[in-house]
């Protein structure tokens, strides 16, 4: 049986009857990377130590070692359930790789004030509606929201109620809880003049879905604004680190579970570089200069 076949039949109905479409795009994703390696479609038989190994190390000379444990994560899960359902005779074991801790680094204000500005300029249409004012829409939403590109996509007028943009539990990461965002008076008439009459959805995208990301691309380069880990996420993880350096809660603010939420948004999210903390050097005794803090 073919991986493809084995998902599509078996792995999906069973185990993402209630996951997201990134989700299943992300296991689809996977499995085309281990076709490729393979030159040929994978097999349930392709599933051992040695073929996913290898697949692994060959993958890691080419994308970053966060997409070789997605990967490796997709297809161990894959082999998990063939193994429970007797289709795969061992379980194959694959360690996981070691991950680098990025630092988090956000935008200056400047900087997203530079988007913004790009995103005033876009001309023609988007669903109906002005390019610039659908862009600034969507840019400001999640800039105050902090909320996931995805969730944003899936909001619907009757979503926004006064100043509030209500987010449903299916549309968030993980689907299991929804969020209600306030919004400024400013951004809601923004949001507002983009809503077209019987639209099933606020930010209408004529388009292939990936191409969201391609335009979004676009606008960053006219902005001077360049880097692999920049799109829709950093403004997701500038606002958070504003709100942190302002005193606010990051981790609720990005919607993150309590206990080890603040850890993630610490570690992940909120860039160092912006918060109020005195660092080290303020803190000890001088030593190579003069004043009354000198060491001597």
């Amino acid at each position: 049986m073919t991986l493809d076949h084995f998902f599509a039949a078996v792995y999906r109905p069973l185990r993402l009857r209630s996951g997201s479409p990134e989700t299943e795009r992300l296991h689809r994703a996977a499995i085309r990377s281990f076709s490729k390696h393979l030159l040929r479609d994978p097999t349930l038989a392709d599933l051992d130590d040695l073929a996913l190994a290898t697949f692994l190390e060959s993958r890691a000379s080419t994308v970053s070692p966060y997409t070789v444990e997605r990967e490796r994560c997709s297809l161990m899960a894959l082999a998990r359930l063939a193994f429970e359902r007797r289709l795969l005779p061992v379980m194959p074991v694959v360690m996981p790789g070691k991950l680098p801790r990025r630092n988090p680094s956000a935008w200056a204000i400047a900087d997203f004030q530079a988007l913004l500005a790009v995103a005033r300029r876009q001309t023609g249409e988007i669903g109906g509606v002005p390019a610039s004012d659908w862009w600034v829409s969507l840019v400001m939403v999640a800039w105050e929201s902090g909320e996931r590109i995805g969730a944003l996509m899936a909001a619907t007028p009757r979503d926004l109620r006064g100043q509030h943009l209500s987010i449903p539990a299916e549309a968030r990461k993980g689907g299991r809880e929804g969020k209600i965002y306030s919004l400024s008076p400013a951004t809601v008439a923004a949001v507002s003049a983009v809503i077209v009459p019987g639209s099933d959805r606020i930010w209408k995208w004529p388009f292939h879905r990936t191409y969201l990301w391609t335009r979004m691309r676009k606008l960053l380069q006219a902005a001077g604004l360049h880097g692999k880990r920049l799109g829709f996420h950093q403004i997701r993880r500038t606002a958070a680190s504003y709100v942190a350096a302002a005193g606010g809660d990051a981790a609720e603010f990005l919607g993150h579970a309590a206990g080890s939420g603040s850890k993630v948004a610490t570690a992940w999210y909120v860039d160092p570089t912006l918060g109020k903390k005195r660092p080290a050097w303020e803190l000890l005794p001088r030593v190579g200069g003069e004043g009354p803090d000198q060491a001597g």
